[in-house]
C-alpha cells in the first residue's frame, strides 16, 4: 500500500477536515510549550496513532497527541472503541493510538479538550462493567460528571 505524506492524500476531504483541527492544537500547543513536532508526514508516528510529539517547559519528558477534529460546539465527541471499517471487527483508536492524550477540536469555536487515553480506557469501560464497551463509538461531554475529573478543556486562543 503506497504512503502519502499528508493527511489530505490519505484521507481526502475526512483528512483535510483533520489537518485543520491539528493545525489548530498544533498552535496551541506551539504557543503554550513551545517545543512540538509535528508528525502529519511521519508513517512510523502516524500508524501509531502519534500526531504530535511536545514537552512541557522544565520537564524531560515528551508527550505524545492523537488529534480529532470531532467535537461539536456543545463540547460534546466520540471515541472509537472498535472499528468495523476493518474486517474482522478491531479496536478502535482509543486502543488502538500509542499517544499519550487525545485531544478534540470543534473546528468552529476553536475548543480544544485532552485527556489521558489509558484513564478514558478505565473510564468508559467502568461505565460498561470493566470490560470494553460493546459499541462502536462512545458518545462524551466535557460536561458529563463522569469525565471531567480526566478533561482538560480550553480555546485555542487561551495562550497567546
Amino acid at each position: 500500500m503506497p504512503w502519502y505524506k499528508t493527511a489530505a492524500e490519505r484521507h481526502g476531504q475526512a483528512g483535510v477536515k483533520g489537518r485543520s483541527g491539528e493545525l489548530i492544537v498544533l498552535d496551541w500547543l506551539k504557543s503554550a510549550f513551545g517545543a512540538i513536532v509535528d508528525h502529519e508526514d511521519d508513517r512510523a508516528a502516524q500508524m501509531r496513532g502519534i500526531d504530535v510529539s511536545y514537552q512541557i517547559p522544565g520537564n524531560d519528558r515528551w508527550y505524545t497527541g492523537d488529534i480529532k477534529s470531532n467535537m461539536n460546539e456543545a463540547g460534546r465527541f466520540f471515541v472509537e472503541t472498535r472499528s468495523s471499517n476493518s474486517s474482522p471487527v478491531a479496536d478502535g483508536w482509543l486502543y488502538k493510538s500509542k499517544a499519550d492524550r487525545l485531544f478534540h477540536v470543534c473546528l468552529k469555536s476553536r475548543l480544544v479538550c485532552c485527556y489521558s487515553r489509558v484513564k478514558m480506557i478505565k473510564i468508559v469501560e467502568s461505565i460498561y462493567n470493566n470490560q470494553p464497551p460493546p459499541l462502536e463509538i462512545v458518545p462524551v461531554s466535557i460536561h458529563d460528571s463522569r469525565y471531567k475529573q480526566i478533561i482538560w478543556v480550553g480555546e485555542s486562543n487561551d495562550v497567546s
